[in-house]
């Protein structure tokens, strides 16, 4: 699977928005955290879709792809990480 070094961080900066609206409660970090969620996740989210075979380069999968790993890591941020550093849901 390749990865694009360019257009993958401008996807995720466009899913970290809308995972940051779809997930409950305040956005971890503001819009800046949830915008850098969501470039971690939109790597996250194209190789796990890769792994199981769902993405393609170009489709709408990479943008559904980019939003699932968002809400990924912006959940595990809330959960597991944030409280434990003092922030986050509880």
């Amino acid at each position: 699977m390749d990865f694009n070094i360019f257009t993958t961080p401008l996807l995720g900066l466009v899913a970290g928005f809308i995972a940051g609206k779809i997930m409950p409660g305040e956005e971890p970090g503001g819009i800046w955290g949830t915008l850098g969620f969501g470039i971690v996740g939109s790597f996250i989210g194209k190789f796990v879709f890769g792994q199981i075979g769902l993405y393609q380069d170009s489709t709408i999968m990479g943008i559904i792809a980019s939003i699932v790993g968002a809400c990924l890591v912006i959940f595990i941020w809330k959960k597991i990480i944030g409280p434990r550093l003092g922030g986050g849901d509880n």
